[in-house]
C-alpha cells in the first residue's frame, strides 16, 4: 500500500496551493492503471454494466461475501463516474459507500454532513467527495448542487480561489450526475488551463459525449486526460507506475452506462413526483 505519510504529489495551480494526498483526490489522477489491469478486460461487454461487476469482483477482496452478492443495481451512477477516474483505493471507497442502500440512516444526515465539511475554514475534499457519493444515493442531487453554489459565491467573496476551485469541481460533478450537462460545461473550472488536473478534461470528455460534440473534439479531449493522467502515475511503487493504453472505445462504454443510469434515475424522479390519483 502506498505510504500516505511519503507518498504524496502536488499538482501546480495558478494559485499556489497543493492539492491532498493521492488517494483523496477526487479527480481522474489515481491509479489508473489498476482499471487498465482488471476493468478493461471485459471487452465484451456492450453497454458496460458488465464492467461495473468485473470492477466490483476485481477489488473486494476486503469486502465481505455478503457485499459481493448485492444486486449491481445497488451500485450507483457515482461507480460509473469512479471507474472512469479513480483507481483501487477510490473505487473502493465507492463501493464501500454502497453499503447505505441498505442503512437509511446513514442517508438521513447526509445533507448537514454535506453543509457542515462544506463551511469549515479548510474543507476536506476527500470527505466531501464521499459526501457527494451519499447525496446522490439519498435523491438529494439537487440540494447537493444548491449548497455547493451558495459555497462557491462564499468561497469566491472571501478570496480563497483553491478552495473555489475545488468546490466547482465537485459541483461539475454533481450536475454531471443530475443529467445537467449545459450548466456543467458553463463552470469556470473546466476553462482554467493553468491547472494541470487531469478531471478537467475528464469531465469535459463526458460533457462533449453527452451533447453529441463532433467526435474529433472528444477524441482531443479524451487524449488530453490521458496525457496528463499518465504523468500522474503512482510514485515510488513499479507495479502501479507501469503505463497501460486505455482506449476511447473502452472509455465509451462507461460513458453509455453511466448515461442510460442518469435517464433511468431522470424517469424515477418523474415517476415519484407525479400525484398519484386516490382510489
Amino acid at each position: 500500500m502506498v505510504n500516505r505519510s511519503k507518498n504524496r504529489f502536488t499538482m501546480k495551480t495558478k494559485y499556489g496551493a497543493a492539492v491532498a494526498p493521492v488517494f483523496f483526490l477526487a479527480g481522474a489522477y489515481v491509479a489508473w492503471n489498476y482499471i487498465n489491469h482488471r476493468l478493461w478486460r471485459k471487452k465484451d461487454d456492450n453497454n458496460g454494466r458488465d464492467i461495473r461487476k468485473g470492477i466490483h469482483n476485481s477489488i473486494s477482496k476486503e469486502t465481505s461475501l455478503a457485499r459481493r452478492r448485492k444486486d449491481q443495481k445497488n451500485l450507483s451512477r457515482s461507480v460509473s463516474m469512479g471507474a472512469i477516474r479513480g483507481g483501487k483505493v477510490a473505487l473502493q471507497r465507492l463501493l464501500d459507500l454502497h453499503s447505505y442502500h441498505l442503512d437509511t440512516s446513514s442517508l438521513v444526515n447526509a445533507e448537514i454532513e454535506f453543509e457542515s465539511l462544506l463551511s469549515k475554514e479548510k474543507p476536506d475534499f476527500g470527505l466531501l467527495q464521499r459526501d457527494i457519493v451519499k447525496m446522490e444515493m439519498s435523491g438529494k442531487e439537487a440540494k447537493g448542487v444548491e449548497i455547493l453554489k451558495k459555497a462557491l459565491d462564499k468561497a469566491k467573496a472571501e478570496g480563497k480561489g483553491h478552495e473555489a476551485y475545488e468546490i466547482e469541481m465537485l459541483l461539475v460533478e454533481m450536475l454531471i450526475y443530475m443529467g445537467n450537462i449545459e450548466e456543467a460545461s458553463k463552470c469556470k473550472c473546466l476553462e482554467d488551463d493553468f491547472i494541470t488536473d487531469a478531471r478537467r478534461p475528464l469531465y469535459q470528455t463526458i460533457i462533449y459525449y453527452f451533447r453529441g460534440d463532433p467526435w474529433k473534439q472528444v477524441e482531443e479531449t479524451f487524449n488530453r486526460f490521458r496525457e496528463i493522467q499518465m504523468g500522474l502515475q503512482w510514485p515510488g511503487n513499479s507495479e502501479e507506475s507501469e503505463s497501460h493504453e486505455i482506449t476511447l472505445d473502452e472509455f465509451k462504454k462507461v460513458m453509455e452506462s453511466l448515461k442510460h443510469e442518469i435517464e433511468d434515475s431522470k424517469k424515477r424522479q418523474t415517476v415519484n413526483s407525479t400525484p398519484r390519483e386516490a382510489k
